[in-house]
């Protein structure tokens, strides 16, 4: 180095603890003069320091929990991509966007996967795979309540933000085809049809928001027509949704129309906004 190394030590003292790691790192000398052993470092300065080296590895990433690097690959599945990761037990990272991963009636995209996706957007091609990676389409019949559930999801990133949209449409199987049929098995779906703050109606503590869109009149569930739903907002986190009642064409498993006419459809779309995903506890995710 052809500066001095008064000169060095002033930089290093308006440095954070992180940072003077960081040029410690850049080579040789700067290394064994100025590399703390073993590294001073709090919980929040190492967290720093590790997310700079994330930087410059494409093939880690950083756990908010352990706060460490782990190594990760993708693996698909029907549900889509899934991030494998490292050995730590406790990542919150595995944590998805609705709390668990809901394998029958949705994607549940994990924190670990967005964070690779905004990593890629942020800082290059390897380090992740990109928003339309995470499209996916597929087709559930449940056959206990009698209904068909299509679903799909796709991903933006707007302003670096992470942007989910996803669209389910829940469709009675019954030969009848009345609405009373689809309001039932509505009902009793023990599942997440658009965030943990909003359930359909039925018997859930007083603190879970009622979807004010599946509230039908107990006297007359099938006087019900096709309706047009409006946008709406989540209280609590956010998501946008909107939900719309129509008649479809009864359709198979595998997507084919059966002859049998037309069934009444819900069809719900979502829209979650995960911001920059840098961080688990952020209030977005």
């Amino acid at each position: 180095l052809r500066l001095p190394a008064e000169l060095i030590d002033i930089i290093l003292d308006c440095l954070s603890p992180e940072s003077v790691i960081c040029l410690a790192l850049t080579c040789r000398a700067l290394f064994v003069r100025y590399f703390p052993r073993p590294a001073p470092l709090s919980d929040t300065a190492k967290a720093a320091f590790l997310q700079y080296l994330e930087r410059d590895h494409p093939s880690l990433y950083f756990c908010h929990d352990c706060i460490r690097l782990h190594t990760w690959h993708l693996t698909q599945t029907r549900h889509g991509i899934w991030v494998c990761s490292g050995p730590c037990l406790r990542i919150r990272g595995v944590n998805g966007l609705m709390g668990s991963h809901v394998s029958e009636y949705g994607m549940n995209f994990t924190y670990s996967l967005a964070r690779i996706v905004m990593n890629r957007h942020l800082y290059g091609s390897a380090h992740g795979p990109s928003a339309k990676d995470m499209a996916v389409t597929n087709y559930i019949r449940n056959v206990i309540h009698d209904i068909s559930i299509a679903r799909s999801w796709s991903a933006k990133i707007i302003n670096n933000g992470l942007y989910l949209h996803g669209r389910m449409v829940y469709q009675s199987l019954s030969k009848d085809g009345d609405f009373r049929t689809l309001r039932d098995s509505l009902q009793h779906l023990h599942r997440l049809l658009i965030c943990p703050h909003l359930e359909p109606p039925s018997n859930y503590p007083a603190w879970v928001h009622v979807i004010p869109e599946l509230v039908w009149d107990c006297d007359s569930p099938d006087d019900v027509g096709p309706m047009s739903g409006k946008i709406r907002s989540c209280r609590v986190c956010f998501t946008d949704y909107r939900i719309d009642i129509v008649l479809r064409e009864q359709r198979s498993y595998c997507g084919i129309a059966w002859p049998r006419g037309e069934n009444w459809a819900v069809e719900i779309n979502r829209w979650h906004k995960l911001g920059g995903c840098r961080s688990p506890y952020d209030l977005e995710w």
